[in-house]
């Protein structure tokens, strides 16, 4: 449904019939438990850059904010995690993943509780997706789509403009 007016969705992730986004206009996420037909408002503790929803779990949420610092949800407050800012992605089979401005790739085994070091992307990319633990693309501010077959270590060039 849309909020044409009301709303001007930064970020959009879905699990299940869970859909959150993050409302530009007003700076909350904004959480629709059918599909986006309903929506309530909730307050998040600063500006978000991305939102990533745990595909086991869709009420835990791991925010990356414009301020550089990445925080967790379970609907009932924010916990900071740690300082990073950067694109997230969590495959319904896999780690959860960030990669920084710098094109620092990390994964999350916990939910974001602790990160380890995995590969990098020759610049930060625009856009952020994974398939699976392994199956990872990025598209780049140039054109140019990256893929990485083995969770982030590596990466080959899919398109190139």
């Amino acid at each position: 449904m849309s909020l044409l007016g009301e709303a001007d969705f930064h970020v959009l992730r879905y699990s299940g019939d869970r859909v959150y986004g993050y409302n530009g206009l007003s700076g909350q996420l904004m959480i629709s438990a059918d599909r986006g037909v309903s929506w309530q408002s909730s307050n998040v503790p600063e500006p978000l850059f991305d939102l990533a929803v745990d595909p086991r779990r869709p009420n835990h949420l791991i925010a990356s904010t414009e301020l550089g610092i990445i925080e967790r949800t379970t609907n009932s407050g924010w916990t900071r995690l740690g300082d990073q800012i950067g694109l997230l992605s969590w495959p319904d089979d896999g780690p959860l993943f960030v990669v920084e401005g710098d094109g620092k790739v990390s994964v999350s085994a916990d939910g974001g509780g602790s990160w380890k070091s995995r590969g990098r992307l020759p610049e930060a990319p625009v856009a952020l997706t994974s398939s699976s633990a392994d199956d990872i693309y990025a598209a780049l501010k140039s054109g140019t789509i990256l893929n990485s077959n083995d969770g982030g270590r590596t990466w080959t060039t899919r398109v190139r403009p």
